[in-house]
């Protein structure tokens, strides 16, 4: 990140600047704004990130801001199967728009791509998330245009790998005032109370049904709890959801 910061002297402050409130966020839903807000200079207005678990498919969203209906249309149509940016991000480290994949891949997801401009997207930044380690992750950003300089497009680069670093932190790192239970367990358990299953709690969350099944497992495993509902009793007793 040094190097990163010193090949850019102008946008340095700026990448310096969030990187100091984004490790300052106390929890997911901070940071999302957060980014959201520091997008908004270069013209994005819907994102997603989060890791890949080894196939097309999202394995859990850290950070989100695509519209509910877009969600249910991606998945409906079947498009984790066939969307060129992650698969390239699976493949490749290197950051893209949309524009530079459909030059170099013109025959890739068409349908994709169709339905984003029913949406008002028209261009995008990929941003893979390599290692260290075999973990593979993506940032998606969309926009209405993309219209940046070379500087500017690694600005937004550099922030949006710094978000991403600070919500992996969030998501895996004990709450504050608890050392037991990471926010997304929490999360979780705070819907299971709600009376909601795997399915409901992966929809509330934008993660997949495995993934919300996982976090209530490492929940009731961390609690020593037998079922969901001994591990809600336990939470609820020691102040942790």
């Amino acid at each position: 990140m040094r190097q990163l910061y010193d090949d850019l002297s102008g946008p340095a402050p700026e990448i310096r600047r969030f990187a100091q409130d984004a490790f300052r966020a106390s929890c997911l839903e901070d940071l999302n704004a957060l980014f959201r807000k520091e997008l908004g200079r270069f013209g994005f207005n819907a994102f997603a990130a989060g890791m890949l678990r080894g196939e097309p498919r999202p394995g859990g969203f850290l950070l989100l801001q695509w519209p509910r209906a877009w969600l249910e249309l991606y998945a409906a149509r079947g498009f984790a199967n066939e969307d060129i940016a992650v698969l390239e991000a699976l493949r490749s480290p290197r950051t893209f728009t949309w524009t530079e994949i459909r030059a170099e891949q013109p025959d890739a997801c068409p349908a994709i791509f169709a339905a984003a401009a029913e949406f008002g997207w028209h261009d995008g930044l990929v941003v893979p998330v390599h290692g260290p380690g075999p973990g593979r992750g993506i940032i998606s950003l969309a926009a209405p245009r993309l219209d940046l300089s070379a500087e500017k497009r690694a600005e937004a680069v550099a922030i949006s790998l710094t978000a991403f670093e600070a919500a992996r932190r969030l998501a895996e790192a004990p709450s504050p005032g608890t050392d037991t239970l990471t926010q997304r367990e929490r999360q979780a358990l705070t819907l299971v109370a709600r009376g909601l299953d795997d399915a409901g709690i992966a929809a509330a969350l934008g993660i997949s049904p495995a993934t919300a099944h996982s976090h209530v497992e490492n929940a009731k495993r961390r609690l020593d709890a037998r079922t969901r509902a001994h591990a809600v009793a336990l939470a609820l007793s020691r102040d942790l959801i």
